[in-house]
Protein backbone atom coordinates (compact mmCIF):
# COMPACT_ATOMS: atom_id res chain seq x y z
CA UNK A 1 0.00 0.00 0.00
CA UNK A 2 2.68 2.41 0.59
CA UNK A 3 4.53 1.56 -2.56
CA UNK A 4 1.31 2.42 -4.61
CA UNK A 5 1.03 5.99 -2.47
CA UNK A 6 4.51 7.05 -3.00
CA UNK A 7 4.05 6.09 -6.88
CA UNK A 8 1.01 8.19 -6.56
CA UNK A 9 3.28 11.21 -4.55
CA UNK A 10 5.11 10.71 -7.91
CA UNK A 11 2.95 10.73 -10.27
CA UNK A 12 1.29 13.87 -8.82
CA UNK A 13 4.84 15.59 -9.18
CA UNK A 14 5.10 14.90 -12.73
CA UNK A 15 1.68 16.12 -13.10
CA UNK A 16 3.18 19.68 -11.27
CA UNK A 17 6.09 19.18 -13.77
CA UNK A 18 4.15 18.97 -16.65
CA UNK A 19 1.95 22.30 -15.81
CA UNK A 20 4.90 23.92 -15.33
CA UNK A 21 6.22 22.95 -18.65
CA UNK A 22 3.43 24.35 -20.02
CA UNK A 23 3.48 27.73 -18.62
CA UNK A 24 7.09 27.48 -19.78
CA UNK A 25 6.53 26.60 -22.92
CA UNK A 26 9.00 24.18 -23.48
CA UNK A 27 7.27 21.26 -26.24
CA UNK A 28 10.46 18.75 -25.24
CA UNK A 29 9.52 18.78 -21.90
CA UNK A 30 5.54 18.62 -22.01
CA UNK A 31 5.92 15.67 -24.57
CA UNK A 32 8.64 14.08 -22.18
CA UNK A 33 6.35 14.63 -18.95
CA UNK A 34 2.96 13.69 -20.29
CA UNK A 35 4.89 10.03 -21.67
CA UNK A 36 6.05 9.50 -18.29
CA UNK A 37 2.65 10.07 -16.76
CA UNK A 38 0.23 7.64 -19.36
CA UNK A 39 2.42 4.97 -18.61
CA UNK A 40 2.89 5.88 -14.77
CA UNK A 41 -0.94 5.92 -14.79
CA UNK A 42 -1.59 2.46 -16.47
CA UNK A 43 0.78 1.09 -14.01
CA UNK A 44 -1.26 2.62 -11.15
CA UNK A 45 -4.15 1.54 -12.62
CA UNK A 46 -3.37 -1.88 -13.14
CA UNK A 47 -2.14 -1.83 -9.66
CA UNK A 48 -5.74 -0.76 -8.07
CA UNK A 49 -4.36 2.41 -7.02
CA UNK A 50 -6.62 4.51 -4.35
CA UNK A 51 -6.54 7.43 -5.87
CA UNK A 52 -8.44 6.29 -9.47
CA UNK A 53 -10.33 9.80 -10.23
CA UNK A 54 -7.12 11.10 -10.26
CA UNK A 55 -5.22 8.74 -12.36
CA UNK A 56 -7.50 9.10 -14.83
CA UNK A 57 -7.69 13.03 -14.66
CA UNK A 58 -4.03 12.89 -15.15
CA UNK A 59 -3.65 10.77 -17.42
CA UNK A 60 -6.27 12.88 -19.64
CA UNK A 61 -4.04 15.82 -19.08
CA UNK A 62 -1.33 14.02 -20.57
CA UNK A 63 -3.05 13.07 -23.53
CA UNK A 64 -4.36 17.03 -23.86
CA UNK A 65 -0.53 18.16 -22.96
CA UNK A 66 0.99 15.90 -26.28
CA UNK A 67 -1.92 17.01 -28.96
CA UNK A 68 -1.03 20.87 -26.66
CA UNK A 69 2.80 20.32 -27.75
CA UNK A 70 1.78 19.25 -31.24
CA UNK A 71 -0.52 21.40 -32.52
CA UNK A 72 -0.07 24.64 -30.56
CA UNK A 73 3.30 27.31 -31.28
CA UNK A 74 4.70 27.95 -28.25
Amino acid sequence: MNIMLYGDFAYILILVGLAIGILAANKRFIRVASVITIFLAIVLLLAKSPLLITNILGMLVSLIGIWFSYRAKL
